[in-house]
């Protein structure tokens, strides 16, 4: 009588360690890669929000500690703090990222003054800032935290919803 060959075969259970470690290596990459070309692409209006708000609380320090009026003069690619017309700092405006409108003042061809008294005191304003993908709104009020909307609004509508 012959008997039967018992053949074990192998059990294919799951995964080897090898084969996850590659596998969350790749993933690892990818995920790498995906969030360096988010944070690029939000990285230039990020910037020049962070530059407004600078630009506007340095301003309001120059002011009171020179008690002079300071001058802010923005314009679609920059902006510029003076003192007594001469220009004490500039603000770059990130590549590819353009202020849109300062207090509705169209920016296209034209400039817009914000005067910050030897107070700190000036009045609020409300800036847009796009670029080829992204728009954002940035209101900075004399007194209180800048808000920042993805949104377009207008003074009026942050007045009566926000403050």
């Amino acid at each position: 009588m012959i008997e039967p060959c018992l053949v074990k075969a192998k059990k294919n259970a799951g995964f080897t360690l090898l084969e996850l470690m590659i596998t969350l290596g790749l993933l690892g990459i990818l995920l790498g890669i995906t969030i360096e070309i988010l944070w690029g692409y939000n990285k230039g209006v990020t910037e020049t929000v962070s530059q407004i708000i600078d630009a506007k609380i340095e301003a309001k320090s120059l002011a009171l500690m020179q008690g002079e009026t300071v001058k802010l003069v923005f314009s679609s690619n920059e902006v510029i703090a003076y003192i007594k017309d001469e220009p004490i700092k500039k603000f770059q405006i990130a590549d590819g990222v353009q202020l849109v409108s300062v207090n509705e003042k169209n920016l296209s061809f034209n400039s817009y003054e914000l005067f910050i008294n030897k107070l700190g005191l000036s009045q609020d304003c409300i800036i847009k800032i796009q670029s080829k993908d992204m728009f954002k709104v940035v209101f900075i009020p004399t007194f209180g935290s800048p808000l920042i909307f993805d949104r377009d609004i207008s003074l009026e509508l942050i007045y009566k919803e926000y403050l």
